[in-house]
């Protein structure tokens, strides 16, 4: 029991629609900052800093099963692009929906205590730039909101998470539970075997011991009669055949306390 209880996290897999939800906020952050922007070399900038973020989030976002030390650095680039980003323009905060969207990301492929520093790291690069940027009440004021979304995303992988073990762990429990369910079945239909036999043998035993010597002293008094009838002297087989008369009740009563026996609960 205590190793399904501390069973390996299961991360969960994001569907169609968080993939796409994803994908669009970039799309969607781009648009706005290409069109916020009316110089083309600023553009090409954008276009390249977001290009090699998004290209990044899709490594670690499709394959989660890259080495650890590669999904670090790629976390860590995209963070660096995100702020580099950022830096180009501070007043311009729409480059703030890629620090969720990073938060989101490592709590997929992160797990414990990594997991929220990653978190905590991205939520203080919403906040911490923009004050020394803006202002420190400016600068909080916008990226709170960023920063909060980090953590709650977090947040609410690492209850899915929760939820998902949670559910593989009792699935497990639920096919061990149903396979020593048939165990048990199957011991109790040899221990209900085994005292069928062990209450044949008893009786047996029982018949050996009572019924079995009674109709042996049955068949010597029946034989005893019969040759008192050869030698033609019936004075002698009356009581021969009272004995017999009675060992033959004896006999039928021995029977009945054995059937009875066997009928009791």
């Amino acid at each position: 029991m205590s190793q399904h209880l501390n069973a390996a996290p299961i991360a969960p897999h994001p569907g169609r629609l968080a993939t796409s939800a994803a994908y669009l906020a970039f799309a969607g952050a781009l648009g706005v900052t290409l069109l916020a922007t009316s110089e083309p070399a600023q553009r090409l900038w954008y276009l390249g800093l977001y290009g090699a973020s998004l290209a990044l989030f899709v490594l670690v976002f499709e394959r989660p099963t890259l080495p650890r030390a590669l999904q670090r650095g790629c976390m860590a680039v995209q963070s660096g692009l995100a702020l580099a980003i950022l830096a180009r323009n501070p007043q311009m905060g729409v480059a703030l929906a890629l620090l969720p969207l990073l938060a989101y990301q490592a709590a997929l492929v992160f797990h414990g205590a990594e997991r929220w520093l990653w978190a905590g790291w991205l939520a203080l690069l919403a906040v911490v730039p923009l004050m020394v940027w803006l202002g420190a009440l400016t600068g909080l004021a916008r990226g709170l909101l960023p920063a909060c979304g980090a953590i709650l995303l977090a947040a609410y992988i690492a209850v899915r998470e929760e939820t998902e073990t949670a559910r593989a762990v009792s699935a497990r429990l639920l096919v061990e539970l149903h396979a020593k369910s048939q165990e048990l079945q199957a011991h109790v239909a040899q221990v209900a075997e085994v005292a069928a036999l062990e209450e044949r043998n008893r009786l047996a035993r029982e018949l050996h011991d009572s019924v079995s010597q009674t109709i042996f002293s049955i068949t010597l008094e029946a034989r005893a009669a019969q040759l008192l009838l050869a030698q033609r002297d019936p004075a002698q087989v009356r009581p021969h055949l009272e004995r017999l008369q009675a060992l033959t009740q004896q006999a039928l009563a021995q029977m009945r306390n054995l059937i009875s026996q066997r009928r009791s609960p």
